[in-house]
C-alpha cells in the first residue's frame, strides 16, 4: 500500500511539471499558465486514462469470488493450456455409438 500511494502522489508533482513543459513556461515550480497555452495539454490525460483502461480490458481478467488456489492456477498456467479438460458429448464429435449385437 505504501509503495501505490507513493507512485500516486509521485503524479502530483509530475502532472503540473509535464503541463508546465507542455505549455512553455518558463518557471518549473511554480507555473503560471492561461487558458490558451493549456488547450495543447488537456488531450494528454484523456490518452491515458483510455490507454490505460484498454490496458486492463485486455489484460486483466476477474478476480472476484475465485478461491486464491484458483487465481494462482490462472496465472501460473501458460495460456494455451486450458485448465480443465473440456467435456464433449460423442455426437458433436461425429463418432457412432457402439452397439454390441
Amino acid at each position: 500500500m505504501g509503495f501505490s500511494y507513493g507512485v500516486g502522489n509521485l503524479g502530483k508533482i509530475i502532472g503540473p511539471l509535464g503541463l508546465a513543459l507542455i505549455a512553455g513556461s518558463s518557471d518549473l515550480v511554480s507555473p503560471k499558465l492561461y487558458d490558451r497555452r493549456v488547450v495543447p495539454g488537456v488531450p494528454i490525460p484523456r490518452f491515458l486514462v483510455r490507454s490505460g483502461s484498454a490496458d486492463v480490458s485486455m489484460l486483466g481478467f476477474e478476480t472476484k469470488g475465485g478461491a486464491i488456489e484458483e487465481i494462482n492456477r490462472a496465472l501460473d498456467t501458460p495460456a494455451g493450456l486450458a485448465l480443465d479438460p473440456v467435456r464433449v458429448p460423442a455426437r458433436y464429435l461425429g463418432i457412432k455409438k457402439i452397439t454390441s449385437e
